[in-house]
């Protein structure tokens, strides 16, 4: 049972309470209605697959992945995060961290699903890609953690003492090796228990969103492309979540049930608007190709869908991407630049660069950008 302890700040000597939640583990319990709604959101999610596209998921993870909140992902422009994926050597080194952190996100969420069980040793080896970032990140605690204020007694939030949390972490393990419930459900209560006991000494947050899409991977829900869920939080504006952490502390847990359910509803129609724009992309630039009387092949197709997920890119970049030569790399670009899917642009810095953008690919994400933060 959820409880609180009293523990003592040793510089001051003042006391202060740090919450304990409720152990969740093999064992933990659910009522038939919330299964029955989360069972028909695990259908939701897998239909709304696209198994031949993993950029998709790519697209949003420049939101989940950031070392700091959410909102760290919307101050680097896509153009910006675009040059440094076509690994243009501009000096910009807060979009070469933001994608570094986007990269280091897919490695947690690679490592978290090729285990054969979970287990503590499993989230040890997720928190690795992250160490990079700050040498005590993604391993577990040993002091007293706390959210807000410069101590616990002025925080807004106190985790559980160092002592309890190998202890909770280990039955959380338990939990998320259960195949007897909804995978989304399963997510939601994982997610939030892990955000409760913020285990580590950094990275909470990216390993806690991290195991919503390694539970979902491993459940085979998601095979590509997981909803954006955590941006729902951003886009509405709502103090669903905050609630629902409230509650669940509470060991209340329908808020959490109904924003989970919310959000990923949410989530798939921004997965299906991401899509679509792919497909009118794709179609546009066919259209285009066949007016100057170019038969797309299936290299100009791969290209084409580089493109959406990479809308800048060099000679250098397309030859490695497409496996070819650079003649034939460039033989490609010129191609679609003649048909007016690209423009070539020659950067002043790095000094003489060439590189080739899609200007429809650009307007579409600031369409859709603009789209996920605002209330529907």
């Amino acid at each position: 049972m959820a409880h609180f302890c009293q523990r003592t700040y040793q510089p001051t000597g003042e006391t202060f309470q740090a919450f304990v939640p409720t152990t969740i583990g093999a064992d933990f319990t659910f009522d038939v209605a919330h299964l029955k709604e989360f069972t028909a959101l695990d259908q939701l999610i897998y239909d709304s697959q696209f198994a031949e596209d993993k950029g998709l998921a790519e697209y949003f993870y420049r939101y989940s992945a950031g070392g700091t909140s959410l909102r760290d992902g919307r101050q680097i422009s896509r153009k910006r995060l675009a040059l440094i994926g076509a690994k243009v050597p501009k000096l910009d080194i807060e979009a070469r961290k933001l994608l570094m952190h986007s990269q280091a996100m897919q490695a947690v969420v690679d490592i978290g699903c090729s285990a054969d069980k979970f287990t503590l040793d499993t989230f040890n080896q997720m928190g690795e890609p992250i160490k990079s970032d700050k040498g005590n990140a993604g391993q577990f605690r040993q002091r007293q953690g706390w959210i807000g204020g410069e101590n616990p007694i002025d925080a807004y939030y106190v985790c559980p003492p160092a002592e309890f949390v190998e202890d909770l972490m280990a039955q959380l393990c338990d939990f998320i090796n259960r195949d007897d419930i909804p995978a989304t459900l399963q997510a939601a209560v994982a997610h939030m228990q892990m955000s409760i006991i913020h285990p580590l000494s950094d990275g909470n947050g990216r390993m806690a969103r991290a195991l919503v899409e390694v539970i979902l991977r491993r459940r085979k829900v998601v095979t590509q492309n997981n909803p954006p869920v955590f941006l729902y939080r951003l886009g509405l504006d709502n103090n669903e979540y905050v609630a629902a952490i409230k509650a669940f502390e509470q060991e209340q847990y329908t808020p959490l049930y109904d924003f989970w359910l919310d959000a990923n509803r949410w989530g798939v129609k921004q997965l299906d608007k991401l899509q679509q724009m792919k497909n009118q992309f794709i179609t546009h630039s066919q259209t285009s190709l066949r007016q100057i009387k170019v038969t797309d092949g299936n290299k100009i197709k791969a290209l084409l869908t580089i493109l959406f997920n990479q809308p800048i890119l060099t000679e250098q970049r397309v030859a490695e991407l497409l496996n070819v030569g650079k003649d034939e790399a460039l033989m490609y670009l010129n191609t679609l630049t003649q048909s007016g899917v690209c423009k070539k642009h020659k950067l002043r810095e790095p000094k003489d660069t060439v590189i080739w953008d899609a200007p429809e690919v650009f307007a579409l994400i600031a369409q859709l950008d603009k789209q996920l933060f605002e209330a529907e």
